[in-house]
C-alpha cells in the first residue's frame, strides 16, 4: 500500500497540472490578500504600514473574498483527475488484481489527501516567498499576537506559521477526500472538482450554525476542526493534532466507501 501511495504522489507531483495548481494557489492568495483596498493603499501604495504576512493571511483571508474557495478546488484538482483518469484509462482494472481492492482503496484515499495537502502547502509557500522577498514584509512579528495562537503569543512566529499553514493544507486534504468519495460514484470531473468549494460553503455557513443551534459538540463541524481561528482548543499543538486525527479517520471512512464501490463494480 505504501508503495502505491508513493507512486500516486510521484505521478501527481510530476504532472504539469500540479505545478500549475500550486502557482494558481499562490497567485490567487496574493490577489485576495493584497487586493483588499486598505492593504493595497497602506502596504503597496503609501508604504505606511508593514504588517507581517501571517497576520495578513489570517485577518484578510476567508472573510474578505470568495477567491480562497477556488484555491480548495485547485488543491483537489490533481488528485481528483488522477483517480478519474485511472478509472477511464483502465489502469484501475490492471492494478486491482495485483494490489487487492482494500489496498487500492486505502492508497487512493491517502494519496489524494497527501496530494491536496502538498499542493495547498506549495501555493501558500509561494505566497510567503513572494511577500517576503518581493515586498520585503516580515513573515511574523508582534503584529501577529492578536491572532488566537499559543505559539504566536509566545513569540514563536515560525511555529505559529507552520501550524496555521498545516491546518490550511489539512482542510484541503479533508475536502479532497470527500470529493474523492463522490468521484467513486459520479465520474464527472467538472462537477467533482468544484465540490470542495461547495462543501466549504456548507460547512462554514450551514452546518456550523446548525451545530451551534442544536447544541452539538463543536468537533462535529469541520469549521471548528480545520479552521485555525475557530478551533475549540487553545494550544496550537492540540489544534493541529485534532485536525490531523479527524482527517485520518475521514481517510479511513472514504477508503471503506471506495472499497465497497470498487468491489461492487468490478465483481459484476
Amino acid at each position: 500500500m505504501l508503495r502505491l501511495i508513493k507512486v500516486n504522489l510521484l505521478r501527481m507531483l510530476r504532472q504539469p497540472l500540479f505545478r500549475a495548481a500550486v502557482c494558481g494557489i499562490g497567485l490567487i492568495r496574493f490577489v485576495y490578500t493584497f487586493g483588499d483596498t486598505e492593504i493595497y493603499r497602506r502596504v503597496l501604495t503609501e508604504r505606511s504600514w508593514r504588517p507581517d504576512l501571517l497576520y495578513l493571511a489570517a485577518m484578510y483571508g476567508w472573510g474578505s473574498s470568495l477567491l480562497p474557495y477556488i484555491n480548495l478546488c485547485l488543491a483537489a484538482l490533481p488528485a481528483i483527475l488522477l483517480y478519474i483518469q485511472d478509472d477511464r484509462s483502465g489502469r484501475m482494472s490492471v492494478l486491482l488484481p495485483r494490489t487487492g481492492w482494500g489496498c487500492y482503496a486505502l492508497a487512493q484515499a491517502f494519496s489524494a489527501a497527501g496530494g491536496a495537502f502538498l499542493c495547498m502547502l506549495g501555493g501558500d509557500l509561494l505566497f510567503f516567498l513572494v511577500g517576503h522577498f518581493g515586498l520585503g514584509l516580515p513573515i511574523g512579528s508582534s503584529c501577529s499576537v492578536g491572532i488566537s495562537s499559543s505559539l504566536l503569543e509566545a513569540e514563536n512566529y515560525w511555529g505559529g506559521l507552520l501550524v496555521y499553514e498545516a491546518m490550511n493544507g489539512i482542510l484541503a486534504a479533508f475536502l479532497t477526500l470527500l470529493a474523492s468519495a463522490v468521484a467513486g460514484v459520479v465520474r464527472d470531473a467538472q462537477f467533482v472538482v468544484i465540490l470542495p468549494m461547495i462543501l466549504q460553503f456548507f460547512f462554514t455557513y450551514s452546518w456550523a450554525d446548525f451545530t451551534l443551534t442544536v447544541g452539538l459538540p463543536k468537533w462535529t463541524s469541520p469549521k471548528f476542526v480545520y479552521m485555525f481561528d475557530w478551533s475549540p482548543f487553545r494550544k496550537d499543538e492540540l489544534k493541529l493534532g485534532f485536525a490531523l486525527g479527524h482527517m485520518f479517520l475521514t481517510a479511513l471512512a472514504v477508503s471503506l466507501l471506495l472499497y465497497v464501490l470498487i468491489r461492487r463494480r468490478y465483481r459484476r
